[in-house]
């Protein structure tokens, strides 16, 4: 990962200096700024910048969503996802991804779950996508399916573990992240 970062940080500013108005190098770069360097505000303000510029871009939105659960602001993420996918009514399932881990967080699980089946369907090899799955399933005392797709995350991805969660999603809340790790744990994920 820290290649494709460093790659995916000088990609982003060369389109900029080519182009300062170039819109897609700020969403790249604000995805540096979040999963590497777990600077919140600034990949927050890059992707508002954007959307600002682009109001009627579903994608753009999707990525500041995106940002804004994982920063902790759920109810946000949820609205501009739910913005997002009215732009685009043909939304790709990383919108069911994102929007079932804002709903997750809002103690929302049982609406999350037409969204999980989608992704659990359409994303059988996303293990962080799936342990998501798992967590929902865990919140809802739903075991036997959370230890079902515990099992199927073990198949396609062995070192995915609650260790991983815990040192590559970019939470920034540790609440968020707690409970996340709770409900894997209480799904079954390996430590």
């Amino acid at each position: 990962p820290s290649d494709a970062y460093a790659k995916a940080w000088d990609a982003g500013l060369k389109a900029l200096s080519i182009d300062e108005y170039e819109p897609f190098a700020p969403v790249v770069l604000a995805w540096v700024y979040l999963w590497r360097d777990r600077l919140h505000d600034r990949a927050l303000a890059e992707l508002q910048k954007v959307c600002d510029l682009n109001p009627s871009n579903a994608s753009f939105r999707s990525f500041l969503a995106f940002a804004q659960i994982y920063s902790g602001d759920h109810s946000a993420g949820t609205a501009n996802l739910e913005h997002a996918m009215r732009l685009n009514p043909h939304f790709p399932v990383l919108y069911d991804n994102h929007y079932m881990r804002g709903l997750f967080h809002l103690k929302r699980s049982r609406e999350a779950l037409p969204h999980a089946a989608r992704v659990r369907s359409h994303m059988p090899q996303a293990s962080n996508a799936l342990s998501l799955v798992a967590a929902i399933f865990a919140s809802l005392d739903m075991t036997s399916e959370a230890s079902d797709v515990v099992a199927q995350i073990g198949q396609v991805s062995p070192g995915f573990t609650r260790r991983f969660v815990a040192e590559h999603l970019p939470y920034r809340l540790d609440e968020d992240r707690a409970y996340f790790l709770e409900m894997l744990e209480r799904a079954g994920l390996p430590e």
